[in-house]
């Protein structure tokens, strides 16, 4: 299963990726941006238009 969450702190938003399988998960993270190109890329996410 992966899934994705877009997060807020300081001031700065980043994606976060959690792929898991049955043994064991990974976790990566985006760049730091502000929350309005965050959202961005958040919507584009939703979507289906991301790489």
């Amino acid at each position: 299963m992966t899934f994705y969450e877009l997060c807020d702190a300081g001031g700065l938003s980043f994606i976060r990726k959690t792929v898991q399988d049955k043994n064991r998960s990974a976790v990566l993270h985006s760049e730091a941006w502000s929350p309005a190109q965050a959202r961005v890329v958040w919507i584009r996410i939703l979507a289906g238009l991301a790489r």
